[in-house]
C-alpha cells in the first residue's frame, strides 16, 4: 500500500456486534470522506466483549450479574 505524508490513522473500540458486511461498509465510508487517497487511511477495529466496558464508578454495566 502506498502511502504519504496525508496518512491517517483510525483506531475504533467497539463491542464486537457488527457483521462483516458493516464492517467493510464502514471502511470504505471512512476512507471515502476522509481522503483524496483511501490508501492513505488505516483503519484498526478492536472488538471487545460488552464485560470489557466501564462507564464510571467502577462498575461493569454489560457483565453477567453478581
Amino acid at each position: 500500500m502506498a502511502r504519504d505524508a496525508d496518512l491517517v490513522v483510525i483506531q475504533i473500540t467497539a463491542n464486537a456486534t457488527r457483521t462483516i458486511d458493516q464492517k467493510r461498509a464502514l471502511y470504505a465510508a471512512i476512507a471515502r470522506n476522509l481522503a483524496d487517497n483511501p490508501g492513505n487511511v488505516f483503519v484498526n477495529l478492536v472488538e471487545v466483549s460488552p464485560e470489557n466496558w466501564s462507564f464510571g464508578d467502577g462498575l461493569m454495566q454489560d457483565g453477567p450479574p453478581m
